[in-house]
């Protein structure tokens, strides 16, 4: 009678942890309680199982509002409740035995599988005019699977992408993946999705998901491509099924006294006592103009409750939807009758000059109360919910001719400058020969179409003064002429507005003329005749006979973006300097770079050329780098190219020596952010002949000209301290980074619970199955469970504490790099199962054994090894199946006692056993091997003691001790805290 619910008990926790079973009937159920029990440690010790191409799939469960209050299916895998607003496709990847030797992999409940890359795409689908239902990015975000991280996930538009690499998911590099998915309440309490696409969903649109991308690179198997990847059909998300009738949105009367947009009430009317946790209505707005509008609706709250607007422009229309929703606060019940919820601002046509009509429309969804007789999530009702709004009354066009002429310019004598000139003129004859008119209204708003790079600088009127106070104003992009009086001001014939624009490149693609009215006498404004010379009007800064172009590029040919190139005239110093920026304006710095004009060749017709770049200076910088300049300086193999031994000389001495090893280990390890006596890239004329020492004569790092267009202006682009070519480079044809050539473990050993106070040391083992002459590491551990006492050496010779970073260990970061000396490598590498260096902790908080102590950091430096090969391997942690326990102390022949261990004061050697009486040497080495105390004893018997009080001033850490005894030896460690 005992028996029964301990078995139910194991079933029970089961269920919760790693395995899911289908309910089954009679005696089924009873033997798979049974097999559960006797299997359930062997299946927890199961390896992880390698896959062939065609047994990983992936589809889709979908779960949503069901058209009831509140959706008793809306409860996501990850945590909590969906309200009806919602819909969540969570992507799940299972495992089928294809037939192919693999019959051992499972036929249920979950089991992990080993592989290499893995990447897996799927776009939301939509219907024909479902445009308003949108990504929910922090709720897609927040059921993300816990073994992944944010880097791991890409949310773009309309689609989610996974990419699981092996340095991606810690210590094994396999997951649990899920085989069978067909008991709902297992589905949505115990089984966690790759990921989730959680869709804020308008009711009547019609959505899905359909799969854009699925491959995984197999253990051994090679890339698995089109892999079998199920989406979900689309279907209409349902409006709920009850409606609560306490609550009604409707619109006001429009506001269409302002000039470039109108105003429209919401208005809400409501009865509620209970608070709101979220709403959402569309108001659809639409114009008879055939340009559209100027530009999107905003809306602005006005109960100081914010609802997120959702503007989408509806295609070959000219309406817009606008969904608005709040952002789920908990708001207090309306109570009242047309109370202002908030205002659409709608914008007015781009033409304000035609005829033309807004009208607007509301269409209701979904209510969701926390409380009272409204509880849960219901539709509600609209009323008012159509208007004609605004109708506009177009200006006549003007009976007598005025002109007005656009046109635009570049300044020649200003290398950054172009003009615009918009000119009122009129045929004199026709006004009895008259060059000036008086006018009471003159209105011009222009909006220029610029390129980046280029804006509005000033405008000026010229032949026409302003009546009254400022009547010109402009933005970036946008000039505004207001000149209304009731007395008649003077304009001359041919007067203008003068726009100038300035940049350092770019041009002016057109310009929307959205007001043109004049009017000689008040109240009667008229359209004059308006021409756009060219049409679109088109105008840039100028490309002439005076410019300096060329290539900007690295040793590998490949062009660099973000290379400020200063261009300074030495006949005219003080007016013709210019600097630009390598790269396209349109993105594409795949090109050879153009200075565009420069100032008038006679009066500063000599230049030099300055290339400058300063950014990411770790970009192709690693260990390896190290390595390769110790080889050249050891003359083991020198460096092939002049252009790599500048890219070694980063302290700018002239020559290459270990000062410059050691300022780029410094960058490495953070002590740097940047190298003090040099920027990151340096240049060099692409002409300069090199001697056989590249540091003298000294190579050009400017060029100097006086002859236009024909010299090309060609630099070599130096990444300094990278020596292999490895920095990445952005253009497609010439990204240097290279993936990794494989994985390499690092052993973490297990340790039992841990308690507060307890000292503890960590040794980091080489795992992988080869020898490493190099590598570089950044770890992570809580600062609220462990306290770093200090790192100590293993087996990696000459590992020193210059080799670590140490100064955010209190926040929980460790980096460390080391390299062996090129000339003793098959005495010096790390062979597999030695020891990289060891670290200390004092346990703050008690510990289970729960997982690693460290782990490895890849967004602070790429955790790599490198083979004397030169193969780059991406470091990952691994647990190791055996446990590191504390050494017992030797009972042989020398038996020594050390304490206390660990120590705040002084510390005492306990000589309990020794062979004879006689001399022996006791030395205390620091956490690096340095000799920090030593003593000679010249006749020494057991029992004795001795005690070393000095030791309460040496700083905390590790200290490794060592008894010499007619020629045995005996060694141990303790710890200062």
């Amino acid at each position: 009678m005992k028996t029964i619910p301990f078995i139910i008990s194991k079933i029970t926790s089961l269920c919760k942890t790693d395995f899911c079973f289908v309910k089954m009937g009679g005696g089924q159920t009873i033997l798979l309680l049974l097999f559960v029990l006797l299997s359930q440690p062997l299946l927890a010790q199961t390896p992880p199982k390698i896959i062939n191409c065609g047994q990983l799939q992936a589809y889709v469960v979908a779960k949503s509002f069901n058209g009831t209050n509140d959706g008793g299916s809306c409860v996501p895998c990850c945590t909590g409740t969906y309200s009806c607003e919602k819909i969540s496709y969570d992507v799940y990847l299972r495992v089928r035995d294809n037939g192919s030797g693999h019959a051992d992999l499972p036929n249920f409940g979950e089991f992990d599988i080993h592989f290499l890359e893995l990447y897996l795409s799927m776009k939301l689908s939509r219907g024909s005019g479902s445009l308003l239902s949108t990504i929910d990015n922090l709720g897609s975000l927040y059921c993300l699977n816990p073994a992944l991280s944010d880097d791991d996930f890409n949310l773009m538009e309309d689609i989610a992408t996974v990419y699981i690499s092996e340095g991606t998911l810690g210590n094994a590099t396999d997951i649990t993946f899920v085989d069978d998915i067909n008991d709902s309440q297992c589905l949505a309490t115990s089984k966690f999705p790759i990921f989730s696409i959680v869709v804020n969903a308008v009711a009547g649109e019609s959505l899905g998901v359909e799969c854009v991308n699925f491959n995984y690179e197999s253990n051994g198997g090679g890339v698995c491509a089109n892999s079998v990847c199920t989406g979900i059909a689309n279907a209409t998300f349902p409006m709920p099924s009850s409606a609560n009738n306490a609550f009604s949105l409707a619109l006001g009367d429009m506001v269409c006294d302002m000039e470039e947009y109108v105003e429209l009430p919401i208005l809400v009317s409501s009865t509620l006592t209970s608070n709101i946790s979220s709403f959402d209505f569309i108001v659809l707005v639409s114009t008879t103009a055939p340009d559209g509008f100027y530009a999107e609706p905003e809306y602005a709250s006005a109960l100081g409750n914010p609802l997120v607007s959702n503007p989408k422009l509806i295609p070959s229309t000219q309406q817009y939807a606008v969904h608005l929703r709040s952002s789920a606060q908990n708001w207090v019940p309306f109570s009242g009758t047309n109370l202002l919820l908030g205002t659409l601002k709608i914008y007015r046509p781009p033409n304000l000059d035609q005829n033309y009509t807004i009208s607007a429309s509301l269409i209701p969804q979904r209510i969701r109360m926390t409380g009272g007789a409204n509880v849960g999530c219901k539709s509600f009702s609209a009323g008012g919910s159509t208007f004609e709004i605004c109708e506009n009354e177009p200006p006549e066009d003007c009976v007598d001719n005025y002109n007005i002429d656009i046109t635009a310019e570049a300044s020649l004598q200003n290398c950054s400058t172009l003009v615009s000139y918009v000119t009122l003129s009129w045929d004199p004859a026709e006004f009895g020969n008259s060059n000036s008119l008086s006018f009471t209204y003159i209105r011009a708003l222009l909006d220029f179409e610029l390129e980046s790079g280029i804006s509005i600088t000033s405008a000026n009127l010229v032949g026409m003064t302003c009546p009254s106070g400022t009547c010109l104003q402009f933005t970036d992009h946008v000039i505004d002429l207001n000149m209304n009086a009731i007395t008649p001001f003077t304009v001359n014939n041919n007067a203008r507005i003068e726009v100038t624009f300035t940049g350092t490149s770019g041009c002016i693609n057109d310009v929307t003329i959205r007001r043109m009215v004049i009017s000689r006498t008040v109240g009667a404004p008229c359209i004059p005749d308006i021409t756009i010379n060219p049409s679109p009007l088109e105008a840039c800064i100028p490309i002439n006979d005076n410019y300096i172009k060329g290539d900007i590029a690295t040793e590998t040919g490949c062009w660099l973006e973000d290379v400020t190139v200063d261009i300074f005239s030495t006949l005219n110093p003080s007016g013709c300097s210019r600097n630009f920026l390598t790269g396209g304006l349109s993105g594409n710095f795949c090109v050879p770079y153009t200075s565009s004009c420069l100032c008038d060749l006679t009066t500063a017709g000599v230049y030099t050329v300055t290339p400058e770049k300063n950014d990411n200076p770790l970009n192709g910088v690693t260990t390896y780098d190290l390595v390769l300049i110790q080889k050249h300086i050891l003359a083991l193999e020198p460096l092939t190219s002049p252009y790599k031994m500048i890219a070694a000389d980063v302290s700018r001495s002239s020559s290459i020596t270990p000062f410059d090893v050691v300022e780029i280990r410094k960058l490495i390890l953070g002590i740097y952010t940047e190298f003090p006596a040099v920027n990151s890239w340096l240049f060099v004329d692409k002409n300069h002949t090199f001697s056989s020492d590249p540091f003298s004569p000294a190579f050009p790092e400017e060029i100097g000209l006086s002859t236009f267009p024909d010299e090309e202006v060609d630099f070599v682009g130096v990444k300094m301290g990278d020596v292999n070519n490895s920095a990445i480079v952005e253009c497609d044809d010439c990204d240097a980074f290279l993936r990794p050539d494989g994985t390499y473990p690092l052993l973490l050993s297990k340790k039992s619970a841990l308690r507060a106070g307890d000292v503890y040391t960590l040794p980091i083992r080489a795992g992988g199955e080869e020898p490493i002459i190099a590598w570089q590491t950044a770890f992570r551990f809580d600062p609220a469970f462990l306290e770093l006492i200090g790192p100590s050496i293993g087996d990696a010779r000459g590992l020193s504490a210059d080799n670590f970073n140490l100064n955010l260990a209190s926040e929980g970061l460790i980096r460390v790099l080391w390299f062996a000396e090129p000339d003793a490598w098959d005495e010096t590498a790390i062979q597999p199962g030695q020891s990289l260096f060891n670290l200390t902790f004092r346990v703050k908080q008690d510990l289970p054994e729960t997982g690693l102590l460290v782990q490895l950091d890849d967004t602070v430096m790429p955790n790599q090894a490198w083979t004397k090969e030169g193969s780059t391997l991406s470091l990952q942690t691994l647990a190791s199946n055996t446990r590191e326990e504390e050494p017992k102390p030797a009972l042989g022949p020398l038996w020594i006692r050390c304490h206390p261990n660990p120590s705040q004061g002084a510390v005492t050697f306990d000589l309990l056993s020794l062979p004879n009486a006689g001399r022996a040497q006791l030395l205390v080495f620091d956490a690096f091997g340095r000799r920090v105390w030593h003593q000679h004893l010249s006749a020494v018997s057991a029992p004795s003691q001795i005690t070393i009080p000095e030791a309460a001033a040496w700083p905390a850490g590790v200290y490794h001790w060592e008894l010499r005894f007619d020629r045995q030896k005996s060694s141990g460690a303790f710890v200062r805290q």
